[in-house]
């Protein structure tokens, strides 16, 4: 009689639900008990009812026993399907009063109307971001702890949200039905055909509420939202690091993994990033779509455009804190850096040598392969670099692409030009570990070098053999003739001289020591100074220049 009357004479002592019969009390109390008797024999799942067991089943046999009579749509459980056909009825019991929408379920215009009040009951406790439903939080908490649950039983791959798999799953279904009337372009979803078109249509209806910059995906706009917000949700799992895209987190994880899935197929590198791949697969098209400007130079990267068009501007924007150079790029101010602090990251690991640039190894490790992948076309000689190459070909054009800006110079290399330019600014960069002397070119510090390396008896030989040689010009007077340009002048008694070489040994004689050879040289009417050779020859001469020597 309970059942037909509104009496529920069965309460639950947990929670004080009542109920028409005793047999539903029961199955109802083991929503309180810990215990699941009914177990699936597939995946060894568990249930409390044996009710939820048997629908559970359905989903192995994929058999949907309950469908809909108006548009074939068919379910797993009846109730589902009750609920569906409240989607039909136009008549929708529940209505806002806000905005006069219609709802099947009450609970659907709970959540509605939260909408229109701003209501997001539901915070994350890690970043402090909001829902309007329980579902949504806990599906945005998965991103925190990587889960995910839901994996595609085709290809194993994993999602965190089941409508993520559902849409996934159609990539397997060779049923493309909507397709683009402009590239003919095919798609699974309707809602992917209508965002696609917008790239025909240039249509951007997405636009922030901060800098009204538009977009034409809706993520593309969320995803420009947290520049403003600062908001990275997306974190490592290996060094914790964080991003605002998880497709930079995937990236990033590539890393960790050295996984690497993009193959080319015409050499079969491969890379981690899809974009590296199509910048790569232009080296063998010879494709390069973004020209200058200014000079029409052309680009295979945006990027390099990019960082190509600062020449024309002159812009440099990033100085070097402790000598205040200044670069047109980062990674290039980073790598002068490494400069100051003597840091060289990157090993051989053939023979371990070590280099403060990433290139620099790359060119090295050509050494130990013996590889010279570019060639001149005109006399076939080869280069471990194509850099080297371009060098190179400059002596077939005589092309000198490199002006001095102070005296128009021309240079073929731009390390000719900067070299020369250290004449015009004083600068002497390169300096001697064991006497700090300075110089200009780092040829000349390793000619010097030498000096340091050798031992006393080879400097004492060439010594004399320079020497020698002074004595000889000196007689022969061709050298001591000195025309209207003189160069070289004594500091101490301004006489002048052509040579460099006989200026000091002018000075050795104001020093009154130095070695020479076994020369001795009379002339009366001008006697110099005796002068001494080194302790183990000790002889003595006179020395005198010939009367072609002019004094100021």
């Amino acid at each position: 009689e309970s059942t037909h009357s509104d009496e529920k004479p069965f309460i639950c002592l947990e929670c004080g639900k009542g109920f028409t019969q005793r047999c539903y009390l029961k199955t109802h109390q083991l929503v309180h008990s810990e215990n699941k008797p009914y177990s699936c024999s597939v995946c060894e799942k568990k249930f409390k009812q044996k009710s939820n067991l048997k629908i559970h089943e359905l989903i192995h046999s994929g058999e949907k026993p309950f469908g809909c009579h108006l548009c074939d749509k068919r379910f797993l459980q009846n109730s589902t399907l009750k609920t569906h056909l409240l989607t039909h009825n136009v008549d929708a019991p529940f209505a806002c009063t806000m905005c006069d929408k219609k709802f099947s379920m009450k609970t659907s215009l709970n959540n509605h109307l939260m909408t229109h009040t701003g209501q997001k009951p539901f915070g994350c406790p890690i970043c402090g971001k909001r829902f309007l439903l329980k579902g949504s939080l806990e599906s945005h908490n998965r991103i925190h702890t990587g889960e995910k649950p839901f994996e595609c039983e085709i290809c194993n791959k994993k999602f965190t949200l089941k409508g993520n798999l559902k849409i996934h799953s159609l990539i397997h279904s060779e049923d493309r039905p909507h397709a683009c009337s402009e590239c003919e372009k095919r798609f699974v979803l309707k809602s992917s055909l209508e965002s696609h078109f917008r790239i025909h249509t240039g249509e951007k209806p997405f636009s922030c509420a901060t800098c009204g910059k538009a977009f034409s995906f809706k993520s593309m706009l969320d995803a420009h939202v947290r520049i403003h917000t600062g908001e990275k949700p997306f974190t490592c799992s290996e060094c914790d690091k964080k991003f605002r895209l998880k497709s930079t987190l995937d990236a990033h994880f590539r890393i960790h993994t050295g996984e690497k899935p993009f193959a080319c197929p015409h050499c079969d590198k491969c890379f981690s990033l899809k974009g590296n791949l199509s910048s790569h697969i232009m080296l063998h098209t010879g494709e390069k779509p973004f020209a200058c400007e200014v000079c029409n130079k052309k680009f295979t990267l945006k990027s390099s455009l990019n960082t190509h068009a600062l020449i024309h501007t002159g812009e440099k924007p990033f100085s070097c804190t402790v000598c205040h150079k200044s670069f047109r790029l980062k990674c290039s101010l980073d790598a002068h850096f490494r400069m100051h602090t003597g840091e060289m990251p990157f090993e051989c690991n053939v023979c371990d040598k070590k280099f403060n640039l990433r290139g620099n190894l790359n060119a090295h490790m050509l050494i130990h392969s013996g590889e010279k992948p570019y060639g001149c076309s005109l006399c076939e000689k080869t280069f471990r670099l194509k850099s080297s190459l371009e060098n190179h070909m400059r002596l077939h054009t005589g092309v000198k692409p490199f002006p001095c800006g102070i005296c128009g110079k021309m240079f073929s290399q731009k390390s000719g030009l900067e070299s020369h330019f250290r004449l015009h600014t004083g600068e002497k960069p390169f300096m001697c570990k064991v006497c700090h002397k300075r110089f200009s070119q780092k040829g000349n510090l390793k000619n010097h070098m030498k000096i340091h390396s050798r031992d006393e008896s080879y400097i004492y030989n060439t010594r004399m053999r320079t020497f020698n040689n002074i004595i000889e010009n000196m007689f022969n007077g061709s050298h001591f003739l000195i025309p209207q340009e003189e160069e070289f002048s004594c500091k101490l008694c301004g006489c002048k001289f052509k040579e460099k070489c006989e200026l000091m040994f002018h000075e050795m004689m104001h020093a009154k020591q130095f070695p020479v050879s076994r020369f001795v040289l009379n002339n009366p009417n001008k006697p110099y100074p005796l002068m001494r050779l080194p302790p183990e020859d000790p002889v003595c001469i006179d020395l005198t220049l010939p009367s072609t020597h002019r004094y100021n």
